[in-house]
């Protein structure tokens, strides 16, 4: 049902956090096991102003970090060809 006046969409929220199993100071599965696995990907966007007095340089990266949280689910995701979900909005 898709109603116009967009009652439909109350409690359609994209994360659900279970608040009796999940702690902020604490790293995802950080009481099933002793470390939350965090893939890290770097990409080099440039690398200039050499200065070899100070030995500095100026670098433009980006860095993208990923890990799973079992403490989160998600719903409401629109399904993509790939086999994907994605939030949208």
């Amino acid at each position: 049902m898709d109603c116009s006046d967009w009652s439909d969409e109350q409690d359609c929220g994209i994360v659900v956090i279970d608040s009796s199993n999940y702690q902020a100071s604490f790293p995802p599965n950080s009481i099933k096991w002793r470390y939350t696995k965090i893939r890290m990907r770097i990409s080099i966007g440039s690398i200039d102003n050499f200065n070899e007095n100070t030995m500095s340089y100026k670098m433009k990266f980006s860095m993208n970090l990923k890990w799973f949280d079992d403490r989160l689910s998600f719903q409401n995701l629109k399904h993509v060809g790939n086999g994907s979900n994605v939030v949208t909005n």
